[in-house]
């Protein structure tokens, strides 16, 4: 992408978490919007905030799906306490092997290519919105541990995950 002049802000869909276009066009002074996950280290998180806040530009993660009616009905349950005070909170994600998984080299989805990905197979791609939203409805992760591996070996990147996250609401996952 060529950030220039006439650009409004940068739209960053990726195949891999690759945040030097989301720079360079906060640099050039444009929003960036970019694909989740904003990356694949925690030290990357930190460099792409920074340069947002020491430019004043805003880069956006696309997180969406809190905003779907369905997704808005349950915060709004929860918020008016209609089932009563949330202590604590259950996610179980599971993607089977599906046909492709079972390819090699090149011919692997992209998410299960280490070099492509960054690894974290689906989980970075998809369980990411399950932590966005419970964020969304229980406030930041203020304290978080996890283990990940590789424990089917159908590919290189791990395919199993266990956490456990502490809200600022005081609820835990």
């Amino acid at each position: 992408m060529v950030i220039h002049a006439g650009l409004e802000c940068g739209l960053f869909k990726r195949l891999r978490p690759d945040l030097e276009f989301a720079i360079m066009a906060m640099k050039a002074g444009k929003p960036a919007y970019i694909e989740k996950p904003l990356a694949a280290s925690y030290s990357d998180c930190l460099r792409v905030n920074h340069i947002s806040k020491l430019t004043g530009i805003p880069c956006f993660v696309a997180f969406y799906r809190r905003y779907l009616p369905y997704f808005e009905k349950v915060k709004d349950i929860i918020q008016n306490n209609q089932i009563g005070k949330i202590l604590t909170v259950q996610i179980r994600f599971a993607v089977p092997p599906r046909e492709l998984d079972f390819q090699s080299g090149k011919e692997l989805p992209w998410r299960l290519q280490p070099e492509v990905a960054g690894g974290g197979g689906y989980f970075y791609d998809l369980a990411a919105h399950q932590i966005d939203f419970l964020q969304y409805l229980f406030g930041p992760i203020i304290e978080a541990e996890g283990f990940c591996q590789n424990m089917a070996g159908l590919y290189r990147v791990e395919d199993t995950f266990n956490a456990c996250f502490r809200f600022s609401s005081g609820c835990l996952y």
